[in-house]
């Protein structure tokens, strides 16, 4: 059943372009402001926001989920799906991006990387900085927006995908750190399975070792265990901040560089998510 809501849901995010319309958080941030009005304490922020919420899915879930109501089960379970897919439509900024290299208006490329929306943008430190911004906000941008979903819609049902988003929303409004460690945890075997689909999908001999090395290191954020093993899995060697690579090229080869990578970024991104659905149809068929 899985699988068909992520059909569904990928049928319609191709059909409209889109599913913004689908993924309102007013209700999230009245009811979060009116937590933080209500009480100081974080943790009671949390529940009420985070895990309240969850609970009552998880609850109206087991009430539909009989062989009379697998309809509405499989409805509940796309629009859970739906809901949770990222907010930043990464592939029409990464687009953009590009298209500003192209036109030489370099200016305006903080604009442009703003759209990212929380992920930390830098600038002001020359073209090669911001270029490996960019292409760092873009992976982390794809890895959360949908393989992170996939992930824990696959693995625990529309619950625990919720349970992520709401999350991810709860992080980005509030300072507690104990819901950013619950972020990371979340994250972690996400980015280790999608680090694995990078490795699948590009040069395994070259990416291979860089997975092992990286998902087993604790000192790693999991932002900079996705960015390594997608690199290391497209094979590219830029040292894009070095002296060497500034001095070698000129802001010509600098803009054929970019369109090359991003490409590549691209393609690799979109061929790891159809391997994933295509595993998870596997799956659904074995199991």
């Amino acid at each position: 059943m899985y699988f068909v809501a992520i059909l569904i849901a990928f049928a319609l995010l191709l059909y409209w372009g889109s599913l913004r319309f689908f993924q309102h958080d007013e209700w999230f941030e009245f009811l979060h402001d009116a937590s933080v009005n209500l009480t100081e304490k974080s943790w009671l922020v949390y529940f009420i926001t985070v895990i309240f919420p969850t609970i009552l899915l998880m609850f109206v879930l087991l009430l539909v989920h009989h062989k009379l109501y697998d309809l509405i089960y499989l409805l509940l379970a796309v629009g859970v799906l739906i809901y949770s897919l990222g907010r930043t439509d990464y592939n029409a900024v990464i687009t953009d991006y590009l298209c500003v290299w192209q036109k030489g208006e370099y200016e305006k490329l903080p604009l442009v990387l703003q759209a990212f929306g929380n992920v930390p943008v830098e600038f002001g430190e020359g073209l090669e900085k911001t270029h490996v911004t960019a292409r760092d906000c873009y992976i982390y941008s794809a890895f959360q927006s949908v393989f992170a979903v996939l992930f824990w819609f696959v693995a625990l049902g529309p619950a625990a995908v919720f349970l992520y988003r709401l999350n991810s929303l709860f992080v980005s409004r509030n300072n507690w750190r104990v819901a950013k460690c619950i972020q990371d945890c979340l994250e972690w075997p996400a980015a280790s399975l999608a680090s694995l689909t990078f490795v699948l999908m590009g040069s395994f001999d070259k990416g291979v070792s860089v997975w092992f090395k990286t998902i087993f290191n604790g000192g790693m954020s999991v932002r900079n265990i996705i960015h390594a093993n997608a690199l290391a899995s497209l094979g590219l060697n830029m040292q894009w901040l070095t002296g060497e690579f500034h001095e070698q090229h000129d802001i010509q080869q600098e803009t054929i560089l970019v369109e090359k990578e991003v490409f590549l970024l691209m393609t690799m991104v979109r061929r790891s998510i159809v391997f994933l659905i295509f595993v998870v149809a596997i799956f659904q068929i074995v199991i």
